[in-house]
């Protein structure tokens, strides 16, 4: 008889749904803690396993868009899966990287959306798992551009830029529209002269928009990348 293949997305979802259906109760099995997205070297910890579908798509995505871009990723990257990221970063409302640790943390979904529901939701729109999962997106992109930037006096703008620039493009085209319909109003950076660290403090989803817009109005996107390291 012949053979059959299963596709890598089927497969990632058929290793969680069997592990979570072993770990169920009466079942014996301790309780799943770990996603690895095959064909990469970035794998999910989590104890919630709530909104999980998402994730590796997102990162296969995200580590395609920046290898075109010119920043590859070394080694294995983890990503917890949390009930709280760093409580001292009122910017790290939904992840974080610290560059110092190589710790990198999502809030879960489920944490999420409740922080949404108490009116904290990213870019005043409904948070769904497709957003959710860019967020892991996001902070995959601190992780393999760490460096790049490290004698850039304005490093921290140029993560930033980067990082919602990958965010922005992984996410499904109806939810970037209602992110960027909400912000009719925000034009796009003219040059990297124009960013800082201070507006993105300020106010960093609108600095999002107008990084992502500028970024969409390059006509040689990696010529300017290549420009900031």
């Amino acid at each position: 008889m012949g053979g059959f293949r299963l596709s890598k997305r089927v497969c990632q979802i058929m290793t969680v749904v069997v592990a979570l259906l072993l770990s169920g109760p009466g079942s014996g099995w301790a309780a799943v803690t770990e996603l690895n997205c095959r064909g990469t070297a970035v794998s999910f910890r989590f104890e919630d396993a709530t909104g999980l579908t998402c994730l590796c798509r997102k990162v296969e995505a995200a580590l395609t868009l920046l290898d075109r871009l010119g920043f590859t990723a070394k080694g294995a990257i983890r990503i917890d899966l949390v009930d709280q990221v760093d409580p001292e970063d009122e910017h790290a409302l939904f992840g974080s990287f610290d560059p110092v640790s190589r710790e990198v943390k999502v809030l879960t979904y489920r944490r999420s959306l409740l922080r949404a529901q108490a009116g904290k939701g990213p870019f005043g729109v409904v948070l769904t798992e497709d957003l959710w999962c860019s967020f892991a997106a996001h902070e995959l992109t601190h992780v393999v551009s760490d460096g790049y930037f490290r004698t850039l006096r304005k490093s921290r703008v140029a993560e930033e830029y980067l990082a919602y620039l990958v965010q922005f493009s992984v996410l499904e085209k109806e939810t970037l529209k209602r992110i960027l319909d909400r912000y009719p109003d925000v034009e796009p950076y003219r040059s990297f002269d124009e960013m800082s660290a201070t507006y993105y403090l300020l106010d960093p989803e609108r600095f999002a928009v107008k990084c992502f817009r500028h970024y969409q109005s390059l006509k040689d996107p990696l010529l300017f990348l290549k420009s900031l390291r």
